[in-house]
C-alpha cells in the first residue's frame, strides 16, 4: 500500500516510478527493475507535484503490469493523474477513481506517444482533468500510442470545457471491445481516427463513432461500490423491471 507519497522536485511518479535501467528521482520504489508487477496494491493520495503520473509513472524503458489494484485520489500537475505510461503497460482487473490531471491530459490514464497499453476489465470513475481543452480526456488519453480497451467501464468522469471521457490521437485506431462509456460531464469520446469496433460496447452518445446499435444508450450503472478487501466497481442494474443493455 502506498498512501500520500509524492515525487521529489524532479517530477514524475508520485508513488511508483518504473523505468528499467534508469534510476528515478528519490528513493525506492522509484528505482525499478525490468518487468515490474504490481498485484493487489492500493495507491492513494499520491502526487507528482510538477510532473506526470500522480500514482504511477512508467517510463519509455519500463515494462509494467498492474492487476487487482486500486489507484484512487492521486494527482499529477501534468499528465496522468492515476497513471502516466511512456513504455509498455498492462492494466487488468483494477479500479482508478478520483484521480486528477491538474493542468494536463488523462485524469485516470495517460498513454504517451509510442507507448503500448492494454486496459482490461477495469473501471475508471470520478477521474478528472482541470485542463482547458476538450481533448484533455477526463479518464483515458491516448497520444499516438498503441492501446486497446476491453471489458472496461469509463463512467462518471468530469472535466472543464466539456472534456471528453476518452481521447485518441491521429493515425491511431484504438481497438474497443465490450466497453461502457457514460455519464461524463462532456462528450464520451474525441477520436481523431475512428476506433476499431470489436462490438459489444455501450456508449452514452455517438461521439465514439461506433456501430449505431452501441451508441446513445444508458448503461444503467449503479454507483461505484465495493466491500472491504474488494475492488470498487459500478454494477449493472439487473431487475425484473429494468436491466442494463450491457447485460447479454
Amino acid at each position: 500500500t502506498f498512501v500520500g507519497d509524492s515525487s521529489p522536485d524532479e517530477g514524475c511518479g508520485g508513488a511508483v516510478y518504473n523505468n528499467a535501467g534508469v534510476a528515478g528521482p528519490g528513493v525506492a520504489p522509484r528505482t525499478a527493475v525490468t518487468g515490474m508487477s504490481l498485484s493487489e496494491v492500493t495507491i492513494s493520495g499520491s502526487s507528482a507535484n510538477i510532473g506526470n503520473g500522480g500514482g504511477v509513472f512508467n517510463g519509455s524503458s519500463g515494462a509494467l503490469t498492474i492487476s487487482g489494484s486500486t489507484l484512487s485520489g492521486n494527482s499529477a500537475e501534468s499528465d496522468g493523474g492515476g497513471i502516466s505510461n511512456r513504455g509498455s503497460l498492462a492494466v487488468d482487473h483494477s479500479t482508478l477513481s478520483g484521480n486528477s490531471a491538474v493542468q494536463g491530459d488523462g485524469g485516470g490514464v495517460y498513454n504517451g506517444q509510442g507507448a503500448q497499453l492494454t486496459l482490461v476489465n477495469s473501471t475508471l470513475s470520478a477521474d478528472s482533468t482541470d485542463g482547458t481543452d476538450t481533448t484533455d480526456a477526463t479518464a483515458f488519453y491516448n497520444e499516438l500510442g498503441l492501446a486497446s480497451l476491453s471489458f472496461d467501464t469509463l463512467a462518471g468522469n468530469a472535466g472543464n470545457f466539456n472534456a471528453a471521457t476518452l481521447y485518441t490521437g491521429l493515425t491511431v485506431k484504438l481497438p474497443m471491445f465490450s466497453n461502457i462509456l457514460a455519464y461524463g460531464t462532456g462528450t464520451q469520446c474525441q477520436v481523431d481516427v475512428t476506433p476499431l469496433d470489436g462490438g459489444g460496447n455501450v456508449v452514452g452518445d455517438s461521439t465514439c463513432q461506433l456501430a449505431s446499435g452501441e451508441q446513445n444508450l444508458d448503461p444503467l450503472l449503479l454507483p461505484l461500490q465495493g466491500g472491504t478487501g474488494q475492488l470498487a466497481v459500478m454494477p449493472l442494474l439487473n431487475s425484473a423491471g429494468q436491466s442494463s443493455p450491457a447485460i447479454n
